[in-house]
This record gives structure tokens, sequence and C-alpha cells, in this order.
């Protein structure tokens, strides 16, 4: 993930709509002969005004690599805390890795993420999460 500078403090961050389905290399299986890639496909722009410094929550579901288990958390700076996960600063992710970003969404207030993030929780369904990850795809590939 990417940000790009402009005038003062406020940032652009940009975010790789990430989408495709590849066969695993033997020793790695998520479903039976099938195991999900990402690959950058389009771009998804969250522009902030200079002006205006509004601040961007995130809604975010990693997956392991290695025992293909999720993780929803939320945050403000999405690249940051990616970053996080990625160096092991993560206390549950840390034995979990290598992650992957399999799906965010994006709030303008704290308490809409909080909410989003227990609800996403409350459901303790693999197959509810898988759902709103397809769902979340489809949408990206009809540019939605």
């Amino acid at each position: 993930m990417q940000s790009r500078r402009i005038t003062g403090k406020a940032r652009i961050p940009i975010f790789a709509a990430l989408i495709r389905m590849e066969t695993c290399p033997s020793g790695l299986r998520s479903t039976p002969g099938k195991c999900v890639y990402l690959k950058r496909v389009s771009r998804v722009r969250i522009p902030q005004s200079p002006q205006m410094e509004q601040q961007i929550f995130f809604v975010y579901i990693l997956q392991s690599l290695k025992d293909f288990s999720f993780y929803v958390g939320q945050c403000n700076d999405l690249d940051y805390r990616m970053s996080k996960h990625t160096d092991g600063m993560s206390k549950y992710t840390k034995s979990k890795r290598p992650l992957r970003l399999v799906y965010f969404e994006v709030f303008q207030s704290r308490s809409e993420v909080i909410t989003r993030e227990k609800e996403i929780k409350s459901k303790k369904s693999r197959k509810y999460i898988e759902q709103l990850i397809s769902n979340w795809k489809k949408d990206i590939e009809s540019g939605g």
C-alpha cells in the first residue's frame, strides 16, 4: 500500500483492489485444490481535502496464509496498521504470518467503524466472512 503526500499534512491513501483465484502450490490448501492469491486489478482512491483534515476509519479482514484463519480489525491508518501486522507487532497475528488483506470498508467516524467491527465479529461464522469477501470482490470486478 502507498500514500502520496500533498500540501500540508493531508495524504491520499491508495489501496489496490486485490482479486484473483489460482491453484495452490503443493502443501497449501484453503479449499480442496484451490487457494486464493490476490492480484492488483484496480485502484481505489480515498481523497482528503487539504483544507479539511477529515479523518477516515477502516474495518479490515486479514487472512493468514499459514492456517487460513481470519482476523477482523479496525483502525484509522490502514497502511500503518498493515505494517504493524506484517512486522509481527500485533500479538494475535504474529504467529499467523504471512498475512494478506482480503477485505476493507471505509467509515467517517470511529463509532461507525467499531459498530461494524463488532457486527462482523458477532457472526462468528467463517461462511459469513467468506461471503462478505466474495461479494466485495464481485463489486470490485463489476466496477461498483
